[in-house]
């Protein structure tokens, strides 16, 4: 009778470890599972009212749970329609069944910015991701321009000198093509020349903005304040560009006098927008 029960514990003991492995290889299993997760989304919408809309999900993702992928518009109003997407290679789908879903669609749309949101769903999940669409043509603006008004030179060092313009384009950041910086030398600006060790200046005026191959640069996620002062956090439709200027030095016989600097700012649709800044240059101890 002992001996029965001891072996009815073993067994007992037996399927309970057997039961506790089960259940955790299930959950080491189940853990290993990829989830369904979008990579990417596209939305555009040309000037022939034709409408562009893809989502594409990371490679590995259970794509048999999806039940449908659409994406939302949201109207200034708070109205909201929908388009469905498709991985079946119609609808502008090219290629079925590959876990890219896509729309290319005739649509009238307004000259309006939307907020757009793409959606995937599945038995228990919602997957969103959110996007904007800029329907029109909104031209690039030059918002604010930080420079001195006034600099003089370094005595015995050339030295640099930044400058920046934010600029505002609904239409983004892709749509500017260029911002650049002309240069014109006004009355009584002098430029100077090495003649036997002296440093000899003489006046040196243009008659028309110069272009000098200047190009400023954006710097993304930053923004200046009514200071001009830069500061880390972007502004939405609002982009800071830079650029460094290097002035020679007074014993390299720097230059002294005004001059008129033109920012340019032009966007893909040939848009543009410009602003004109004077700088007056001093020799150390000239405008003191």
């Amino acid at each position: 009778m002992f001996n029965c029960r001891l072996y009815l514990k073993i067994f007992s003991f037996i399927l309970m470890i057997c039961l506790i492995s089960s259940c955790t290889n299930e959950i080491t299993n189940n853990s290993d599972l990829q989830s369904l997760e979008i990579e990417d989304t596209y939305i555009q919408y040309d000037n022939v009212g034709m409408l562009t809309a893809r989502v594409d999900f990371v490679v590995g993702s259970p794509i048999n749970e999806l039940l449908g992928v659409d994406v939302q518009f949201e109207l200034p109003n708070g109205d909201i329609f929908k388009e469905l997407l498709y991985d079946d290679g119609t609808n502008g789908d090219v290629e079925p069944n590959n876990g890219s879903y896509n729309l290319k669609k005739e649509l009238i749309l307004n000259n309006l910015i939307y907020d757009v949101s793409f959606f995937a769903y599945t038995e228990n999940d919602t997957l969103i991701k959110l996007n904007q669409l800029v329907v029109g043509n909104y031209l690039p603006k030059i918002n604010q321009v930080c420079m001195p008004e006034l600099y003089t030179i370094n005595e015995m060092e050339s030295d640099t000198f930044y400058v920046y313009t934010s600029i505002i384009d609904t239409s983004g950041v892709d749509d500017i093509r260029s911002v650049k910086l002309e240069l014109k030398r006004l009355q009584g600006y002098e430029i100077g020349s090495l003649q036997n060790g002296v440093c000899e200046w003489e006046e040196s005026v243009d008659q028309d903005y110069i272009d000098y191959d200047i190009y400023l640069e954006v710097i993304p996620e930053y923004s200046l304040d009514s200071n001009c002062n830069l500061i880390n956090g972007g502004i939405p439709n609002n982009y800071v560009y830079v650029t460094p200027l290097v002035i020679d030095s007074f014993s390299e016989c720097g230059p002294h006098g005004p001059i008129s600097f033109k920012y340019i700012v032009e966007d893909y649709s040939g848009n543009i927008d410009t602003s004109i800044r004077e700088l007056l240059i001093c020799h150390p101890g000239e405008c003191e």
